[in-house]
């Protein structure tokens, strides 16, 4: 598999830049959140992070078992931001 980026994402890359592991929002019965979502989200863009890392963190795993259901909402959520 060949993996190739646009010239300004590689100029980007090679600049350095932030891509923080994106933290799950969940209410207070700990379901998704999406509004909440959508705010991390935003709030990092905003802050000028590069990029969120969607479901990376250890504490997260559990969203791609497709029997929880939530990697494609999460993932869903960020991209439409």
């Amino acid at each position: 598999m060949s993996l190739s980026l646009s010239r300004s994402k590689q100029a980007l890359l090679q600049q350095g830049v932030v891509i923080p592991a994106h933290p799950l929002a969940l209410d207070s019965r700990g379901r998704f959140d999406e509004r909440q979502q959508r705010g991390l989200t935003q709030y990092y863009c905003a802050a000028g992070a590069g990029g969120v890392a969607v479901g990376v963190h250890t504490t997260q795993f559990e969203i791609h078992d497709p029997q929880v259901g939530l990697f494609r909402p999460v993932l869903t959520a960020a991209a439409e931001v």
